[in-house]
Order: structure tokens, then sequence, then C-alpha cells
């Protein structure tokens, strides 16, 4: 059975919401109503030391942290594996072997004279899985990252055991999406931003999204969205859970896009519930 759930910080609400098809999802009680208050070593992300793997003659930048089954960690766009949160990570590491990496182009990634595009570092990811000689690895994307997950899960299922889609869309061009979109045309047209900053706006600009695809994903999903989230708004990723046919949605009250930034033992606690359920 389908179901959403809509997470406070002290308190979670119970509703209904009939998905397209028909049917009504509910948020069931049987979600965490209280996380534990357990200590969790500190990571720092900045202190850890940063390896790399060639892939398709360029180095991915990476660094991994904790033990257990691997969780990689897509980033949003502009951002590198610096901007992680100490404590979210820290969280998801108490549980998981956590990779946090670059984006080709990005922090302390090379690039080369490749076309930058969302299947384009969904395709580093599966290289980036399998030069680690993974099997397959859960996938957490927030943001552009989600996207590359979407793309990920769609053209190598076979890559990915979970997935978390935070702050997501499944396409740039709708209505929904107009000031992600303008944000996207203020990054080319700015000449203070890096040639890595531009490519990836680009590579968001190009993307053709996933929408048709949706329903073929079979992998179990977590779909999570800030209340607040005007970037990516929540409906779309009620869209996303209607579409997806394994999802489970979660919803941080007043949370604004990417909150596991702010909201890190929320998202970190919500997202380890869902990978250990």
């Amino acid at each position: 059975m389908k179901k959403i759930y809509v997470l406070f910080i002290i308190l979670i609400a119970i509703f209904t919401f009939s998905s397209s098809s028909g049917s009504v999802n509910t948020i069931l009680s049987e979600f965490p109503q209280k996380f534990s208050n357990e200590e969790h070593p500190k990571n720092s992300i900045q202190n850890t030391p940063v390896q790399y793997l060639n892939i398709s003659g360029i180095n991915i930048a990476y660094r991994e942290f904790g033990t257990g089954d691997p969780l990689l960690m897509n980033q949003g766009i502009d951002a590198t594996m610096d901007d992680w949160n100490d404590t979210f990570i820290s969280i998801l590491a108490s549980k998981y072997r956590v990779y946090i990496y670059d984006y080709r182009g990005m922090g302390y990634s090379t690039d080369n004279d490749s076309k930058h595009s969302i299947k384009l570092y969904a395709e580093d990811v599966a290289d980036f899985i399998s030069t680690l000689n993974h099997k397959n690895m859960s996938i957490y994307g927030v943001s552009m990252g989600s996207c590359v997950a979407q793309e990920l899960v769609i053209n190598h299922p076979e890559k990915v055991k979970k997935m978390i889609l935070d702050s997501s869309t499944y396409s740039i061009r709708i209505p929904e999406t107009k000031e992600l979109l303008g944000y996207l045309y203020s990054v080319i047209s700015d000449p203070t931003l890096s040639e890595g900053n531009k490519n990836q706006a680009y590579a968001n600009l190009l993307w053709n999204g996933t929408f048709k695809n949706l329903s073929t994903i079979k992998n179990d999903v977590l779909v999570i969205v800030g209340s607040k989230d005007t970037v990516t708004p929540p409906i779309l990723s009620k869209k996303l859970f209607e579409l997806i046919p394994n999802s489970t949605m979660v919803i941080i009250n007043g949370t604004n896009h990417g909150g596991s930034s702010k909201n890190p033992e929320e998202y970190a606690k919500t997202t380890l519930h869902f990978l250990e359920s």
C-alpha cells in the first residue's frame, strides 16, 4: 500500500490524499512519531580526506563515511560535497557506508569536453558504483541530484537498491518550476559564475524529464519535500508519488527547498526509517 506522511517537528498529522488512479493513500500512524535520541559520532566533512576515481578519463572526487550497505548522495545544482550538512551525513553514516562526491567539473572533480547533461551525470554515477565494485547502492538525490537519480534508476535499475528523491521534479518545463527556470537562466547570464555552474544550468535546461517513464520504476522510492518549498513545490512530489508504483511520500512541515541542511535530524532519521523498512 502506498503511503503519504506529513512529518511535523513535534507531531504527525494524519490525512488522506486521492491519487489520479482513484485510490486513497493514507498517512499511517506507524511512521515513527518519536525519533531516537541516541548520540551519533560527529563526522567532519571538511576534515575527511578526498579520494579520487578515474571514470571515463576524468577524476571524480569523493569522500566516504561509516560502514554497512552503501548509500550514495547526489548533490543539487551549484553545490559540492563540501556543502552537505555534517549532522545529516553523520546520522546516515551511523548505519550506512555513505559516499558523497563532486559532479564532473565541480569542486575537486575534473572534466573533459563531453557535453553536460542529466543523463551524463547519471552515467557517471553508474560508473562510480561499478568502479567501487558494488553491485548496487541506495541513492539519495536532492534537487538536481534527484533528477540524476531518476535517470539512473530508469536506465540502470540494477544499480539502485532504494532511492530517495528530495525536493524533486520530473520536468523543468512545467508551470510549477517557474522559479527554478528563472534561476537557471540567471546562472547562465551571470559572468561571475564558473564554467561548472553554467554547465550544470545548461544540463538542467536541456533535460527532457522523466514523466513518461516514472511508472516503469520498480524500485522502492521515498519522495520527501518541505511544505514551504517554492522551487520544487510539494505538488510535484505528489505527482511523483502517484506515478512511481512502490513509493512513499513524506512532507516535512515548515521546511523549504533542500531541507536537510536546516532540519538534518528529521531528514536523516526519516531516510534511515525508509532504508531499514
